[in-house]
């Protein structure tokens, strides 16, 4: 594989002669390389299997995006390589520290804020794209966020699930049950430019006070707190995000009672990616609108 990703970079014009690539670790959908070059370093990430390109079409996509609204800091996207057998996205190489600074999450959380007041006619996205490795649907055009999140979020994984022996149909059933709860739960806000995979995994730290850069975006025009959901599932971030958050864009009273709604669909893509150990938590975050 070095060997090719070796000739498809050096047939990208203006990165210089590549002298070196380094395995940088792997997730399950993809394997990540520094690449030097004699004028600079990069970071290469690989995607093979058989959905490969629309992987990396869609982050590169996504990242355009978040580049076009000029609020939160993002990785610049330097080429998209595309091969048979495998898809690439060459990147600038972000030399991180172990930990956000107070202050670096503090501002972080205020352009998070500034990105969720970038808004669009209607939920969605023109495009579909992925969560990890999990189709996203964006492109039903919906009007109204509780359909957003049910017709486009909750049910098209649960149906997954099912079909995957993941849930059983009561369980889906116990889950749909709460359905026609949503539309009274859900704050009536215009649609939000969401980063969409906000744990702290996709956060890193500049070094050289650089501040907080955004990777690994599932972006669409959805609901705000469902990136605040998300960021809160693994134990959350420093405080100060989220009151630099509100500084910007704060949120509406009760939204504390709404993360387990949001939470709901992390979940459910955990499950599928990760298996039956995520069940329990699936249907946890049920029980307070049964």
């Amino acid at each position: 594989m070095r060997e090719r990703l070796t000739i498809a970079l050096q047939q990208l014009p203006n990165i210089g002669e590549v002298t070196s690539i380094s395995a940088q670790g792997a997730s399950q959908w993809a394997t990540f390389y520094q690449v030097s070059t004699n004028d600079n370093t990069f970071f290469l990430k690989c995607t093979t299997g058989t959905n490969h390109m629309d992987l990396s079409l869609a982050e590169v996509k996504n990242l355009q995006l978040l580049s076009r609204s000029q609020t939160i800091q993002i990785p610049k996207v330097y080429a998209h390589i595309r091969e048979e057998g495998f898809s690439a996205i060459l990147m600038e190489y972000i030399e991180s520290l172990s930990n956000p600074t107070t202050a670096d999450f503090r501002t972080a959380g205020r352009q998070l804020a500034k990105l969720h007041r970038c808004t669009a006619p209607s939920f969605g996205l023109a495009y579909n794209n992925y969560i990890g490795s999990i189709p996203q649907v964006n492109n039903n055009g919906s009007k109204v966020a509780a359909s957003h999140y049910m017709d486009d979020r909750l049910t098209p994984l649960l149906h997954r699930a099912l079909s995957e022996g993941l849930l059983s149909s009561n369980e889906v059933c116990k889950i749909e049950g709460i359905y026609h709860r949503i539309d009274a739960i859900i704050p009536k806000e215009p649609p939000a430019l969401v980063h969409g995979d906000l744990w702290s995994g996709n956060i890193l730290a500049g070094a050289a006070n650089k501040g907080i850069y955004y990777i690994d975006p599932a972006c669409a025009y959805s609901i705000r707190e469902m990136d605040i959901a998300m960021s809160l599932l693994f134990g959350g971030f420093n405080q100060a995000f989220y009151e630099g958050y509100n500084e910007i864009y704060p949120l509406i009273k009760g939204w504390r009672t709404r993360v387990p709604l949001f939470q709901l669909y992390y979940l459910l893509v955990h499950l599928l990616l990760f298996g039956t150990s995520y069940k329990s938590a699936v249907l946890r975050c049920i029980k307070p609108y049964q």
